[in-house]
């Protein structure tokens, strides 16, 4: 309903009225984001989450992502640029919803924390039976002193930062969750001032 008045339905509103239902329709959708989040978190750590593990075409569920964050790119004058992908086929063994949201928590990630005008750059490189995924931004970066509980629950380098931008504190600790469910690994670099890259491995297969 929300939804439906911060579109067409609510044009003729007073500006008052409409930006109240901006700051409502807002708020419930980071509630949602955080339910999902902590349903999720109770998933994994109770050893429920099931993963559909199969043979997955990676520029197509790239491209997928990166389509689906567009909105949020625009609304924050991001671009989002895929740099660099191999020319032969990439074939990933994985599970198609648990790496679209690796890569969409990765994205909105580093979406929000970019500055205005700036680009996030996603890059893939094959290494030997890997695939390794990064996505890097070009913000303020994370500070040194959080890097050791980057991927923990809740963890937040500035709280009032990350609040303000829509964060839930979980984001990074379920993509990290996910990615070694599905037998890869993740990790990051970071300076400030200057940007964070975040990368994450996975088996390369063949199509059957």
């Amino acid at each position: 309903s929300l939804g439906l008045l911060d579109g067409d339905l609510g044009k003729n509103l007073e500006e008052k009225a409409k930006n109240l239902i901006k700051i409502a329709k807002n708020n419930c959708e980071r509630l949602v984001r955080l339910i999902n989040d902590l349903l999720d978190i109770q998933k994994i750590e109770s050893g429920k989450m099931a993963y559909k593990m199969e043979a997955l075409n990676l520029k197509s569920l790239i491209n997928q992502s990166l389509e689906s964050n567009q909105a949020l790119a625009k609304e924050h004058g991001v671009q989002l640029v895929l740099k660099e992908m191999p020319k032969e086929e990439v074939i990933v063994y994985a599970d198609s919803d648990a790496l679209i949201q690796v890569l969409t928590n990765l994205l909105s990630n580093a979406i929000k924390f970019s500055l205005q005008n700036s680009h996030v750059d996603v890059l893939v490189k094959e290494e030997k039976d890997l695939v390794c995924i990064a996505i890097k931004d070009y913000g303020s970066g994370i500070p040194k002193k959080f890097h050791p509980v980057i991927f923990q629950k809740f963890s937040q380098a500035d709280s009032s930062s990350t609040r303000s931008k829509g964060g839930t504190g979980l984001g990074l600790s379920i993509s990290k969750a996910l990615v070694e469910g599905m037998g890869g690994k993740i990790d990051f670099e970071s300076q400030e001032n200057q940007g964070t890259c975040f990368h994450f491995s996975l088996m390369k297969t063949k199509l059957t």
